[in-house]
C-alpha cells in the first residue's frame, strides 16, 4: 500500500498559478514572433513579388574610343600614334597578347 503525502490546497494552487504564468509568457512570445513575421511578409510582399517601383537615373560610364588595327601595325606604335603609353594600352586591352591581328578592335582611350 503506497501513502501519499499531504499537498495543502493553497501550495497546489501556487503551482498551478506559476505553471500558467509560464505557458502564458511562452504562448505570447509565439505570438509576438508570428506577428512579426507576418508584418514582414506584408511589408515585403510588394517589393518581392511586383518589383520596386524606385528607379535611379545612372549616368552611363565613359565611351570607349577604338582602334581598328592595320597590317603591320604594332602595340607601341598603336600606343604612340594615340598618345597613350604601352602600358595603357595593354591595361585597356588585357586580351592583347604580342602582335595584334589585322581588324581587330582595340580600345585605344576613354571619353
Amino acid at each position: 500500500m503506497s501513502t501519499m503525502a499531504y499537498v495543502h490546497p493553497r501550495e497546489r494552487q501556487q503551482e498551478v498559478l506559476d505553471t500558467v504564468v509560464r505557458n502564458a509568457a511562452r504562448l505570447l512570445a509565439v505570438v509576438a514572433y508570428a506577428t512579426a513575421v507576418v508584418v514582414a511578409v506584408l511589408i515585403l510582399a510588394p517589393v518581392v513579388f511586383h518589383g520596386s517601383e524606385a528607379t535611379a537615373d545612372i549616368a552611363p560610364g565613359p565611351a570607349t574610343v577604338t582602334y581598328t588595327t592595320a597590317p603591320g601595325d604594332t602595340p607601341a606604335a598603336i600606343a604612340a600614334g594615340h598618345g597613350i603609353p604601352l602600358a595603357e594600352l595593354y591595361a585597356l586591352n588585357p586580351q592583347l597578347q604580342g602582335l595584334p591581328s589585322r581588324g581587330e578592335q582595340l580600345v585605344v582611350g576613354l571619353r
